[in-house]
């Protein structure tokens, strides 16, 4: 992702913060504001990640597995050794 998309997202965040904000919640917009446009960075990130966070999740308990298989085995886990368990 380039810098100056992160940019745009980041200055989407204040126009979002202004449409959002409810002042009936008694927050002050500043302190709403700074955390919509970390937000909004973040959002944009999400969006250009092809991968869902679901599928992230799986490969991270997969990656968990392997790391115990391995310490289990005293040798890098093969394919096979995770098919058998």
């Amino acid at each position: 992702m380039e810098v100056d998309d992160l940019i745009a997202d980041g200055m989407l965040g204040p126009v979002d913060a202004i449409r959002r904000f409810d002042a009936t919640k008694w927050a002050k917009f500043e302190s709403y504001a700074r955390y919509r446009i970390p937000g909004a960075i973040l959002d944009g990130l999400r969006g250009a990640d092809p991968a869902s966070r679901d599928l992230r999740r799986k490969n991270k308990t997969v990656q968990q597995l392997y790391r115990e298989l391995e310490i289990k085995l005293g040798r890098p886990a093969q394919d096979e050794d995770m098919a058998g368990r």
